[in-house]
């Protein structure tokens, strides 16, 4: 009977999960964790961020970036939820707003750029203090690609919807 009851279950599993995948819905996301590294420097990431219907959510945490203009390197960690996502084609730029830091330089409250390639020749992604510009750019829709670093380890997945 329970032999029975487990295929039971993995049926229904293999019937469902297309309908699952199909489910994701027609919005631009952009998704990954590993280590970029520029200039013989590097720092660790992650982050998930998604538009949906309901306006852009998701979260950012990069740990070892150092202030312009290395960037990378130091020992500054800030993690905050996703403000603004704007995806073209294979880019995609975060705004995000720092709510944990252990820094004095990007105190609770600044505002931060995300920027990553998603590149079957090997990743991007980069970081930078954002400017009013910046914001007013990407939340408006505009797209400013500022990613710098290779991703090392790990990698990023934008999703472009047309």
């Amino acid at each position: 009977m329970r032999r029975l009851f487990l295929l039971s279950v993995g049926l229904a599993a293999l019937l469902l999960a297309p309908t699952v995948a199909v489910g994701a819905g027609p919005y631009e996301s952009a998704t990954g964790s590993g280590t970029e590294t520029f200039d013989g420097r590097s720092f660790d990431f992650s982050f998930s961020a998604h538009n949906g219907p309901h306006g852009p959510k998701g979260r950012v945490v990069l740990e070892g970036i150092a202030m312009p203009p290395l960037f990378t390197g130091g020992d500054i960690k800030v993690h905050g939820p996703v403000d603004c996502l704007v995806v073209s084609g294979a880019v995609a730029n975060i705004i995000f707003t720092v709510a944990k830091t252990n820094s004095d330089v990007l105190p609770v409250g600044t505002k931060v750029g995300w920027s990553v390639i998603d590149d079957p020749n090997g990743d991007w992604s980069g970081w930078y203090p954002a400017t009013a510009g910046h914001i007013n750019v990407i939340c408006n829709g505009g797209i400013a690609t500022g990613a710098g670093g290779r991703v090392a380890d790990g990698g990023v997945h934008v999703r472009d919807v047309p």
